[in-house]
């Protein structure tokens, strides 16, 4: 997902888009820009390896750019900028982006980028796999579309189906119900911060089934997360109702239990409390969702997108 802003930023610099950055050429370096939860990143590719160069060094003080946040890979450096209180300035960004790739165009302006597989070609494109990026040249992009098609296929031979995947997230998800039964007993509406457990829970169980991540999954798995919270504060409400009941009479009544749970009062009370779970889960099924909706796109690559 791109934010308003940052999708502003790439229209003016005329960059493309991939699920979660922008990106584009600037002089004959390459750059990806991503605003993330809590972070924004400078992805430069440059076209030499830069690394030990002091200009560079010196442009990245003079923009109070530490060491502890820079991360050399070959010829490619990323810089990430933490996000505590408030949100890094994506114009400091872009003038520590005009900085680096100016110079690095006046140090040798005649290099250019190539393929990052084979190394050969300078006629590169950007292309996504929904959770990495690649430069690639023609032949090589043709060469991952034929490896990821022979993946698809082992997975069809594998039987990673969504069925099987569906039910181990649901089975995965079960001792969440246990945890938010026990809080809810103890700590009343407590029991609501428990709700995080199912998303993890979920998409655990969802893998070790061997579910297929393709974008299906980012419904399925939000869809069993949703299901098993509601289940989840319900059995909780039931429970509760058992012990109270027992610790009155004596005797598990789960017919009277379940007579209890019908009545308009509780009703309303149970309706308040799986609102509140639902409401303290909803950020993790929001994360979780666009990062499988990233991964589910794995299994194909494509062209970055236009803005």
């Amino acid at each position: 997902m791109l934010y308003p802003r940052i999708k502003q930023l790439g229209k003016k610099l005329h960059f493309k888009r991939t699920d979660n950055k922008i990106v584009g050429t600037v002089k004959n370096s390459f750059v990806k820009i991503c605003d993330g939860i809590g972070f924004k990143s400078l992805e430069i590719t440059f076209a030499e390896d830069m690394q030990n160069d002091k200009k560079i060094s010196e442009i990245l003080v003079a923009h109070r750019v530490t060491a502890k946040i820079c991360t050399w890979q070959h010829t490619m450096l990323t810089i990430t900028f933490r996000e505590i209180f408030l949100p890094y300035s994506l114009k400091k960004i872009v003038a520590l982006m005009a900085a680096l790739t100016d110079y690095a165009y006046e140090k040798n302006p005649t290099a250019l980028i190539h393929c990052e597989s084979c190394g050969l070609h300078s006629a590169v494109q950007l292309y996504t796999t929904g959770v990495a990026e690649s430069l690639l040249c023609l032949d090589c992009y043709r060469r991952k579309q034929d490896e990821l098609s022979y993946q698809r296929e082992q997975d069809d031979a594998a039987g990673n189906h969504y069925l099987a995947g569906a039910l181990g997230a649901v089975l995965f998800a079960l001792p969440g119900v246990a945890v938010t039964a026990l809080l809810f007993i103890f700590l009343d509406m407590v029991a609501a911060v428990s709700a995080v457990l199912y998303s993890a829970l979920a998409l655990k169980g969802y893998k070790v089934f061997k579910g297929r991540m393709t974008k299906r999954a980012a419904v399925i798995i939000p869809a069993v997360t949703v299901g098993m919270t509601v289940f989840g504060m319900w059995a909780s409400y039931f429970v509760s109702v058992l012990k109270e009941i027992y610790s009155q009479y004596h005797t598990v009544a789960f017919r009277v239990a379940l007579e209890v749970m019908l009545l308009p009062e509780l009703q309303h009370e149970l309706v308040k409390g799986i609102i509140l779970a639902l409401i303290v889960c909803s950020f993790f099924i929001f994360v979780n969702f666009f990062s499988l909706l990233r991964e589910g796109s794995s299994n194909s690559i494509r062209p970055a997108r236009e803005i």
